[in-house]
């Protein structure tokens, strides 16, 4: 028995539809690249926006140290040997967070405070 394979019918599209599938796949890639670029950008914001925040901490802790010392030496006229000594070990890492010329300003307290010390 030998079975007929008739031909299928074939429909025609209108010229629209065939464009709306020719660019679906197009539109619905350039779709994602959008949506991920958005998120990728927001991600980048928001590390950057965290940095800042953990710089101005690390800032703060160092601004705190060195007004404490400052008023130390304002209250008893010269710093001592325990004040110098905190002040200094508060100090440690500061150059990693502040540029070269706010370092050199804590280098000249620094220097400054040394010949006081008793």
């Amino acid at each position: 028995m030998i079975f007929a394979v008739e031909p299928m019918e074939t429909t025609v599209l209108p010229y629209w539809i065939q464009i709306v599938q020719a660019i679906g796949p197009t539109a619905i890639a350039v779709t994602a690249l959008i949506v991920t670029a958005y998120f990728a950008y927001r991600q980048w914001a928001t590390a950057r926006d965290k940095l800042r925040l953990d710089l101005f901490e690390k800032r703060y802790a160092y601004f705190i140290a060195l007004r404490d010392f400052m008023i130390f030496v304002i209250q008893h006229g010269q710093p001592d040997q325990k004040s110098f000594n905190e002040f200094s070990r508060e100090m440690v890492g500061a150059e990693f967070v502040f540029s070269q010329e706010l370092i050199k300003y804590i280098e000249s307290v620094r220097s400054e405070r040394r010949s006081y010390v008793q």
